[in-house]
């Protein structure tokens, strides 16, 4: 995200300040939305229905789960700037990384309030890096 925004800024020649007033609002924000659309339905649902309590890890199902969490973000992402190939694998790629451990906290704990809230963390620290 930081390499996105910093690249960002030096094609559209524009500043590099991160607004934490933007990230705060983002974090107060996605934390409810996350919480109820994204980790109830994801993790506590189709990751509790996909993964096998009996698997000793379950590592597979967590990515596959997370790949699937990955494609849902599709309509929000803009798509003109790179082919649709280019774009399915970053939103692939960047969510299994950020699913994963989220799936295996879920897991461990039976606590989705911690992914919930890392996933606005990281949602507001992005909104504050692209911040114009």
């Amino acid at each position: 995200m930081a390499g996105s925004a910093a690249a960002r800024a030096i094609v559209l020649h524009q500043p590099f300040h991160p607004s934490i007033g933007v990230g705060l609002k983002a974090l107060m924000f996605y934390f409810p939305v996350s919480f109820l659309l994204e980790e109830v339905a994801f993790r506590g649902v189709i990751d509790a229905h996909v993964h096998r309590p009996t698997a000793q890890r379950g590592l597979w199902s967590a990515v596959v789960v997370s790949m699937i969490w990955g494609l849902w973000h599709w309509p929000v992402v803009p798509h003109a700037a790179l082919p649709l190939w280019v774009t399915a694998i970053q939103l692939i790629g960047v969510h299994t990384v950020i699913g994963v451990p989220l799936s295996i906290f879920w897991r461990r704990t039976g606590n989705l309030a911690v992914p919930a809230f890392t996933h606005a963390f990281i949602d507001g620290v992005r909104n504050a890096l692209l911040h114009q």
